[in-house]
Formats: structure tokens, C-alpha cells, sequence
């Protein structure tokens, strides 16, 4: 990477030490590992985002869980899930 070795590009590495209020416990550590380069960080994470969610038909048939896609939100997803996953 060019960028990087000629330093037009600065690690995120010396902000996030100087800025006391940020936790990266708060991230997902996967993600800093995408966003390094040479064990170091050159990118934050904006925002992260599910894009679908796929389920086991028939494991949801044999739950007997009633679902109203037209009134579902994230809490009704985990109140599902949990038991369901339990199984």
C-alpha cells in the first residue's frame, strides 16, 4: 500500500489513545483487525449493519412461534430468538 508506506496516511492508533473516552470494547474486534495494516489501525468503523436474516423454516414451524412481521421489532426478534435457540 503505497499510501502507507510513503505515511500519506496517518494510524487511527495515537487518536484512540488520546481520546479517554473511547472504549473499543464497544466494537467489534474483528472489525479492527480488518482495518489494520502491519498490526496497525488505519480505519474506524462508521456504523455496522445486518443486511438480511435467514432462518430455519422448519425449526420455526416446530417452534410453534406465532410471528407479525407487521408489528416486529428488535425486541420481539430476541424474545423469539432466545428461546428458540435453546432447543
Amino acid at each position: 500500500m503505497i499510501a502507507l508506506s510513503t505515511r500519506l496516511v496517518m494510524t487511527c492508533s495515537i487518536l484512540n489513545m488520546s481520546d479517554q473516552s473511547f472504549d473499543s470494547g464497544k466494537y467489534y474486534q474483528n472489525i479492527f483487525k480488518a482495518l489494520e495494516y502491519k498490526d496497525k489501525l488505519y480505519g474506524l468503523p462508521v456504523n455496522i449493519g445486518i443486511d438480511m436474516i435467514a432462518a430455519d423454516r422448519t425449526l420455526l414451524d416446530n417452534s410453534q412461534v406465532q410471528i407479525d412481521d407487521s408489528n416486529w421489532d428488535w425486541n420481539d426478534f430476541v424474545k423469539t430468538a432466545d428461546p428458540i435457540g435453546h432447543q
